[in-house]
């Protein structure tokens, strides 16, 4: 107080001097200066007092605050004694805890993967030690079976109680066990009341999916007892866990920034069933004693007991006197009173919006960022109730579905719940139009339209297609081939807008549209017939085709690709922003992919990458968006290919280059389920057979596994077209026909033969002896075309065709005299002799041998020359026959050498192509194609090499001619057709020692069916000229013009073509004759030709001889014959012209062959066979033979020593 008041009579003098200061000016120097020196001197020491005053004053708050904090830090001491390291002294105050809270966020960004078991401290992330332990699991089952547990040994690692804190957030699925999971990373952990917290990795099955070890062991699936008993607590560890580590490929590691283990423990073990078990959340660790506390306090509590959790233990942990730091101690306890302002615990708190949450990519992060900007935890949703696999809800349960998981995913990272409302589609854009806080996800395609009224989060990619039942057999390759058809459409899609646009373009073909309000009306009208096709998301319509046994199938080409979206507000883009960083998020840590294969979805056809805002938005700026798209998406091939890979034939360069080109390991295959020995699958046991073995050798091939489906036999083609990353296995012949939807990958060769009971004493030798019997063939297989092509030559005595759709239908059928005959593929016979105890038997001759393939997409050849590649690697190691012998087959008889992409196709240029066929191998020659044989003309000559050039799969070589073309071909009722053609094929067949195997058509059509079949030769009366070598290839046998036939009795001159101008002509569909006298009379004038043509030459012979026309324009051969055969009643008038060869026809991708016939026919003109067949049918060389034969009009020899030297043939032609 003195010193106070001596410095305001201080301040007032110097105010009293400020104020008089004009008055008391003395102008003198000398007497100012001593007037200011006592002045000075006040000011000093007034300075003086105030600094001195403001020391003491900070020294006494420093020895206060000093003797509070020594007062905290000892009781903080004395609180937990024993419990707190000194490492951890450092979190006493708020802020310190602060810092080490954002330490581990920015540690959690560098090791960017799924956050991990994480401490307070770095220093006590490392496991006291490591070991492992068994855990007895048992394989889940589908058929009720209860299987053994089987040893599967985990890695452990063992944390010091009193040193290891962990953050949330936990699950306890039983609060009567010591046993936690941690909710993101799915790792176990176990406390013992002996000491220490024991951590486990996950279990992960064959599918990639996590589950923890404790689920599984409520569930029943585990136990930690080979009895698989189950547990009571407490649980000792230490009679379980064995201090010996566990190293190798596939063990987790130990994540030492994190705690716990990255990865987990990979089985082949198929989906569990988990039960839904009553769950308690934990942000925070709850406490359990254990042995070496209640030892500390003995005298507080003398009983040793395990302390649960509380039903209410959430609560506790969330209230404001909860603390936000994990508790060091595992037991409950009372909280002094000094402590009960301790900081709100995380969950009811708001975190602070730090700007370094939007540098990295965390589940904290992102919930941290949406607390920020939302105010809510709860969302509001509108979805369908019937969109099925994305959305259904039946009744009061809850939604369930693709798009339901996608959002209990986005739910989990940032921390939220939806509530979901229901409407229909064509009102959920104006409903979140409306509702700025409302969201909607319901398969609705992101277009530049909607996005004019609402915001997309992209999720999800499709496209459109059709869906028809299995049945309908009408082509719908687009939307133009909809015109005339009943269709359903969903109302409000854009499919309905795409149907009414061609509808306007359909002209007088309208479409009958039917907007439907849910997908299972479609559905049922569809299956109901009230339409033919749907008009559908393609992913929709393909979940469908899985789930419908057969009942409908996809068609025509999947259009207008583009994403699906979750709606939102255009005045609430935050929150799309926050779903499309979600999005991202699950995208960057696997749970995406995980989803969608859990749907049987694939990531190349249905995924994104990445998540955004509408068509060209943004990805919201965020860390979040991943810097490389995932493994399965396949813009980013896994491994080198390296060249020398192609240079050689070993397993590592065949899976490396598998790499190189596929991202996924696991390939859909689609199969029968009954068609042994080739598949057979019995109720929930995998697949067995010969096409299984064969595939599983593949997948030991290239590390990849098959994961199988099952439809009925007549819809894998059109489910393997609908699906780019399917195959399809099951004794399925490569056809031409096939070809065109498919691609196949050979593997097996089968003909077809005839199977009878041993009783049955009926003659059956072929086809033709089918007619009026009953007849049972599989459908959609070649024998039923067969049979059925057949059944249009018996006339009145039809088969009775029975048609069923597997393997053991035959057998049954026939074993019960349902039918009498089955017809089926020679290899699948061979077995169900086997199987028979002697009650069936083969008959006939086994005919069309051609190989079995694998079916892949035609957009994806890579993956059937893959399979080829291992398909020759298998032959060339001898695995392959050896696969034969297993199943009683021999490689003579159905083994494939080598095998190649379709008839024609490649053998996708590998080095595993074997060089020399396994010895076994007898279809192909086993002498060489050796010079010698080029140098003489003999038969054994003939036959080698045509066995050394024309790769023939069989020996049998199918042709296609006409039943009426006398004397050139007959074929009447079920008798073997005749004439010169005939006895020519015959002839040759005997040098060549193949067969030929008849079929029937109208001449037009000859050309075509050859362009489209490699194996498929035309021999009728087909001249060899210039615009059809365009298409085919002619092996020229016979030579003759044209000339006219009239009645004996017609009187009217008929020189030339100019002649029939006026008159009645008919010809022969398709031939030269038709279009020469076309060209004719267009040059008639007034007086028109009337030209009728016909399909057969009896039937032109019908029409002379009934006056029904004046003249027949046809070959002078042909001509010749009928006027023989006539009686007088016929005649040839006019010049002969246009004299030319007739020619078998070859497909142009197949000369080899045509050179084998050529050479063939120049044998036996050689030999004179050929001149003694010209005489059979009074011909002559002059007017109509050949020599020597030759390729095409202007044409090589095939450079073969078997050609008749000029003098023998100017002498053979007069």
């Amino acid at each position: 107080m003195v010193m106070d008041k001596e410095l305001e009579e201080n301040q007032l003098e110097l105010q009293d001097m400020s104020c008089d200061n004009d008055q008391q000016y003395i102008p003198l120097a000398t007497s100012e200066q001593e007037q200011q020196l006592p002045l000075k001197s006040r000011q000093s020491r007034t300075f003086l007092f105030i600094q001195r005053r403001t020391w003491y004053t900070t020294l006494l708050t420093l020895f206060i605050v000093g003797g509070v904090l020594a007062i905290a830090i000892s009781s903080y001491k004395a609180y937990n004694k024993h419990n707190v390291s000194s490492d951890n002294q450092e979190m006493l105050t708020d802020s310190v805890q602060d810092n080490n809270l954002l330490m581990n966020e920015e540690d959690s960004e560098d090791d960017n993967e799924l956050p991990q078991l994480r401490s307070a401290s770095r220093k006590s992330q490392q496991p006291e030690s490591l070991g492992h332990m068994n855990v007895y699991v048992r394989r889940p089952s589908k058929d009720g079976i209860r299987h053994r547990p089987q040893s599967l040994r985990f890695p452990v690692a063992r944390y010091n109680r009193q040193r290891f804190s962990l953050n949330g957030p936990f699950i306890s699925f039983n609060p009567r066990l010591p046993i936690l999971v941690d909710r993101l990373t799915k790792q176990t952990i176990i406390f013992s009341p002996a000491g220490g917290i024991y951590i486990l990795p996950p279990l992960i099955n064959f599918y990639g999916k996590m589950f923890s070890v404790a689920e599984l062991i409520v569930s029943g699936y585990a136990s930690l007892v080979s009895t698989g008993a189950p547990l009571t607590p407490p649980i000792n560890m230490l009679s379980y866990f064995q201090p010996t580590p566990l190293f190798g490929p596939g063990i987790p590691r130990i994540n030492p920034s994190r705690g716990g283990f990255t990865g987990g423990i990979k089985t082949d073990y198929k989906s569990f069933n988990i039960r839904k078990h009553p769950q308690q959340h934990y942000d925070t660790l709850p406490t359990y004693e254990s042995e070496e506390e209640s030892e500390e306090k003995s005298e507080e509590a003398p009983e040793e007991r395990y302390d649960p959790p509380s039903k209410n233990s959430e609560e506790n942990y969330n209230t404001e006197r909860s603390r936000s730091r994990p508790r060091p101690k595992y037991r409950p306890r009372q909280k002094p009173k000094s402590r009960s302002t301790s900081r709100p615990s995380k969950t009811t708190s708001k975190a602070p919006c730090s700007s370094n949450c939007d540098n990295r990519c965390t589940q904290e992060c992102l919930a941290n960022n949406f607390r920020c900007t939302f105010n809510s935890k709860t969302i509001n949703i509108v979805t369908a109730r019937d969109q099925p696999p994305f959305v259904s809800q039946v009744g009061n349960k809850p939604p369930t579905g693709f798009d339901i998981d996608l959002m209990k995913a986005i739910g989990d990272v940032l921390d939220i719940n939806f509530k979901y409302q229901y409407a229909d589609f064509p009102d959920f854009i104006s409903m979140v139009q409306n509702d700025k806080d409302l969201i909607s996800i319901s398969t609705e395609s992101d277009n530049a339209a909607r996005e004019k009224n609402v915001t997309f989060a992209q999720y999800f990619k499709t496209g459109t297609n059709f869906l028809v039942r299995s049945s309908y057999t009408k082509t719908i390759n687009g939307l133009s081939d909809l015109c005339g058809k009943k269709v359903a459409v969903l109302t409000g899609t854009s499919q309905e807008s795409d149907v009414e646009t061609q509808n306007a373009k359909c002209g007088s073909k309208k479409i009958t549209i039917s907007s439907l309000s849910s997908y299972p009306d479609m559905l049922t009208a569809l299956e109901d017939e009230t339409v033919d096709v749907l008009v559908e998301d393609q992913a929709i319509n393909f979940a469908n085709v899985l789930k419908s046994h057969g009942k409908v199938k996809e068609v025509g080409e999947v259009y207008g690709v583009g994403p699906y979206g979750i709606l939102c507000n255009k005045n609430n883009e935050e929150l799309c922003c926050a779903f499309v960083n979600a999005i991202n998020y699950l995208i960057k840590k696997g749970t995406y992919e995980e989803l969608l294969q859990k749907y049987s979805y694939t990531y190349a056809t249905y995924g994104i990458y990445p998540s955004r805002i509408n068509l060209a938005g943004s990805t919201c700026r965020s860390k979040c968006v991943p810097k490389k798209p995932p493994p399965s998406y396949t813009s980013t091939p896994k491994g080198s290919c390296s060249a020398n890979c192609d240079s050689g034939c070993t397993e590592e360069c065949l899976r490396d280059n598998f790499r190189c080109t596929f991202n996924s390991k696991t390939i859909n295959v689609v199969t029968a389920r009954d068609e042994a020995p080739f598949v057979s699958q019995v109720g929930n046991k995998p697949p067995t057979g010969f096409d299984i073995d064969l595939l599983d050798y593949i997948a030991d091939i290239y590390n990849i596994k098959f994961s199988y489906q099952y439809a009925d036999f007549s819809d894998f083609i059109s489910m393997v077209q609908n699906d780019k990353d399917l195959i399809s296995i099951s004794t399925e012949t490569d056809t031409a026909a096939r070809e065109k939807n498919v691609s196949f990958a050979q593997f097996f060769k089968s003909g077809t033969s005839f199977l009878v009971r041993s009783s049955y004493t009926e003659t059956i030798n072929g086809l033709s002896d089918l007619c009026g019997k009953k007849v049972a063939v599989l459908t959609g297989t070649t024998q039923e075309s067969d049979v059925t092509t057949q059944n249009a030559q018996c006339g009145s005595n039809p088969i009775t065709i029975n048609s069923f759709v597997s393997e053991a239908e035959l057998v049954t059928a026939l074993e019960d005299e349902t039918v009498d005959v089955v017809l089926d593929d020679d290899a699948s016979i061979i077995a169900d002799i086997q199987n028979s105890n002697g009650q069936l038997k083969k008959a006939g001759t086994t005919y069309d041998i051609a190989p079995y393939g694998i079916l892949c997409n035609k957009n994806n050849e890579q993956l059937c020359c893959a399979l080829v590649n291992a398909i020759n690697y298998l032959i060339s190691e001898g695995t392959y026959a050896k696969l034969l012998e297993k199943y009683g087959y021999t490689s003579e008889d159905n083994g494939i050498y080598p095998s190649r992409i379709n008839l024609s196709g490649s053998t996708c240029f590998s080095k595993c192509v074997p060089k020399n066929p396994p010895s076994s191998y007898t279809s192909t020659p086993k002498g060489s194609c050796s010079a010698n044989c080029n140098n003489g003309c003999t038969e054994e000559c003939l036959r080698d090499n045509l066995k050394c050039t024309c790769d023939l799969k069989s020996k049998t070589i199918n042709i296609v001619t006409a039943k009426n073309q006398p004397p050139f071909v007959s074929q009447v009722g079920n008798k073997p057709p005749t004439g010169f053609d005939i006895d020519l094929m015959k002839a040759i067949g005997d040098v060549l020692d193949i067969n030929f195997k008849y079929q029937y058509a109208d001449f037009p059509d000859f050309i075509s069916m050859v362009q489209n079949d490699k194996d498929l030769i035309s021999i009728s009366t087909e001249s060899d000229n210039t615009a059809r070598e365009k298409n085919v290839t002619f092996a020229q046998y016979f030579k003759t013009g044209t000339n006219f036939l009239v009645r004996s009795s017609y009187t009217k001159t008929i020189n030339g073509l100019s002649d029939l101008c006026g008159k009645k002509v008919a010809v022969l569909t398709g031939t030269s004759q038709e279009s020469d006298v076309e060209t004719q009379n267009a040059k008639c004038g007034s007086k028109k030709i009337t030209i009728s043509s016909l399909s057969s030459y009896p039937d032109m012979l019908t029409a002379l001889e009934d006056e029904t026309v004046d003249v027949l324009v046809e070959d002078q051969a042909i001509n010749f014959a009928n006027v023989l055969k006539s009686h007088g009643k016929v005649k040839e008038v006019g010049e002969v012209y246009g004299v030319g060869p007739y020619g078998i026809l070859c497909n142009k991708n197949n000369e080899e062959l045509c050179c084998a016939l050529v050479n063939a026919i120049n044998y036996l003109i050689k030999k004179g066979t050929y001149g003694e067949l010209l005489k059979k049918y009074s011909y002559t060389y002059a007017n109509n033979g050949v020599c020597p034969s030759r390729i095409n009009l202007a044409g090589s020899l095939c450079e073969s020593k078997c050609t008749p030297s000029n003098k023998r043939c100017q002498w053979n032609l007069g």
